[in-house]
């Protein structure tokens, strides 16, 4: 589970060049369900955290790429339809 598997990796966010097209790779999720990320072990996990999404865009836009993807996983389990609180998290992330 995780994002990184060194705190150096976690420095720099993932940036995939796929035919001279630069695209940023980014990933959060809103809870652990319950499960503990030991503190030497912080940078592995990526919470949502829209300081954190922000600092790491401005990451992404220092490295000029072209294309940011977020990938998300939040929400709860066996649910077909976004809730409100998802809607309002696309629209603060859009």
């Amino acid at each position: 589970m995780g994002n990184y598997v060194s705190a150096k990796d976690a420095e720099k966010p993932l940036v995939i060049d796929a035919d001279d097209v630069k695209i940023g790779i980014l990933n959060y999720t809103e809870h652990i369900n319950g499960i503990p990320i030991p503190e030497e072990k912080k940078f592995a996990v990526s919470l949502l955290d829209f300081d954190a999404i922000r600092r790491d865009i401005s990451k992404l836009d220092n490295l000029d790429v072209d294309i940011i993807v977020v990938y998300l996983h939040f929400g709860s389990e066996y649910q077909r339809l976004p809730s409100d609180a998802q809607k309002e998290i696309i629209d603060k992330l859009a």
